[in-house]
């Protein structure tokens, strides 16, 4: 009679612990993280004469820098005389010798945004890949900013306010074509992230 009276009770007990409520622990709060994504240029520029290990005369230089480094590509052309490559159009008469993607460089912006230079080397890849040291200089030449929004609903935002500017400067010793009108723009990247 005891063992019934106890299975009873044990069973009365579990079936009144079924009903309590059981601690769950509360989600953690969502928090914006602001942080700079860094100094960012892009421009295509023309180089007129031989490149190191290209093939050609003419190359277009098609390159960004931002928040994942740099990256573009470096086409390569081989033009007889009197015919030319610019940054938007090529000649008939070139013949396309190369097309490689290309990474690296740095890109340093002024404190003031009005200039910036991208230095350091840049790999042309391929076969054999091809480090090139860059040397080019963006000065800003219309003073009003351009800004971009970038945005994927409830997980980050951002923006990039970015002048335009001529180029100058080689690469691997190759100067820009100077007969060509050289621009890109510059500016700093910022990314809002709700975590």
């Amino acid at each position: 009679m005891k063992s019934t009276i106890a299975i009873a009770a044990a069973c009365a007990a579990a079936t009144v612990g079924l009903g309590m409520p059981v601690a769950t622990a509360s989600p953690s709060p969502r928090v914006e993280v602001v942080r700079t994504e860094g100094d960012y240029l892009r421009a295509t520029v023309v180089l007129a004469g031989a490149l190191t290990r290209h093939a050609g005369n003419r190359h277009r230089l098609s390159y960004t820098h931002d928040w994942r480094g740099g990256h573009g590509q470096l086409t390569s052309y081989s033009c007889p005389a009197g015919a030319t490559i610019s940054a938007r159009w090529t000649s008939t008469r070139c013949v396309e010798r190369s097309r490689r993607p290309v990474t690296g460089g740095e890109v340093r912006l002024s404190a003031t945004g009005r200039s910036a230079r991208l230095e350091g080397t840049i790999t042309s890849k391929g076969w054999v890949h091809v480090p090139l040291t860059a040397d080019l200089v963006w000065k800003q030449q219309y003073p009003t900013p351009m800004v971009t929004f970038y945005d994927e609903p409830g997980r980050w935002s951002g923006e990039l306010v970015t002048t335009t500017g001529a180029v100058t400067g080689s690469l691997a010793g190759t100067p820009l074509d100077r007969a060509q009108e050289h621009s890109g723009s510059a500016g700093r990247g910022e990314r809002r992230e709700v975590r």
